[in-house]
């Protein structure tokens, strides 16, 4: 419920929130311990609280770092696989052209059809697979009742049907991938583990409140950047970086003017 709150607002102002709320939560655990435990007590404590703090801190780097590295590729694959998915219905469209003048009209309008479901269904979340993948039997129905009379559009025909293939594998590469997520665990580690990092950095003890403050904060807002940026590219299709659809939208927009003519 936060997460979708979160994505419906926009990218800087949810950053900002996230953020805030790790400032609040820093700033509320220094006051506490600084009231709580006594400044010398703290000071005295800085050597084995540095070292635990140093290699606690390099672990949590490490992990964040490999799952922003596995975030990011992932979201690369999926976002290469959309546009070979446009490729593909490019190639589709460009070589009906040697077909039949009906089965060109036939094959050209289940193209459109398959596109604009993809971009207003499949593309704006609201679940309706179904009726893409009816266009998508559509688009096929229509290859398996060309009529295919010569040498030459025979060749077509099967390089057709091969790149219709490859179009029906990106499409599920492309739903699975909308569904794929960071494990729930592995937020539960990565959240835990940034409020310990700041935590632990209670237990520094500054002189002055604003300093001591300040370097926390500053933390807190790196720590919250990271967590952020996983989650915006986990969620692949609706987070603040999603991908976009600009790519089938052109290709919609071209072949409706060109069918149009």
């Amino acid at each position: 419920m936060i997460l979708q709150f979160l994505d419906s607002l926009d990218w800087v102002l949810s950053f900002f929130l996230v953020a805030a709320v790790f400032i609040l939560f820093t700033t509320v655990c220094i006051l506490f311990v600084r009231k709580a435990v006594n400044l010398k007590r703290l000071k005295d404590s800085h050597d084995m609280t540095g070292i635990i703090f140093t290699n606690l801190s390099a672990l949590y780097a490490v992990l964040l770092g490999f799952t922003i590295v596995n975030a990011q590729s992932r979201f690369d694959e999926v976002k290469k696989s959309t546009q070979i998915e446009a490729a593909c219905l490019i190639d589709l469209y460009r070589d009906v052209d040697l077909f039949s003048e009906q089965d060109q009209t036939d094959i050209k309008k289940a193209i459109i059809a398959y596109a604009g479901s993809v971009v207003h269904h499949e593309w704006s979340g609201d679940g309706k697979h179904d009726d893409t993948g009816r266009k998508f039997k559509d688009l096929l129905n229509c290859y398996f009742h060309a009529d295919i009379q010569t040498p030459k559009q025979t060749i077509w025909y099967t390089e057709s049907i091969s790149e219709l293939s490859k179009l029906g594998d990106l499409r599920t590469a492309r739903i699975l991938g909308a569904q794929e997520s960071i494990n729930p665990a592995m937020w539960a580690i990565l959240i835990l583990g940034g409020l310990a990092m700041l935590i632990f950095l209670c237990f520094f003890g500054p002189e002055k409140p604003v300093q001591h403050l300040v370097m926390a904060s500053i933390l807190a807002v790196t720590i919250a950047s990271a967590l952020y940026l996983i989650h915006c590219l986990d969620t692949t299709f609706t987070g603040s970086i999603s991908i976009q659809s600009d790519a089938l939208k052109n290709l919609l927009q071209v072949i409706n003017e060109d069918f149009s003519m």
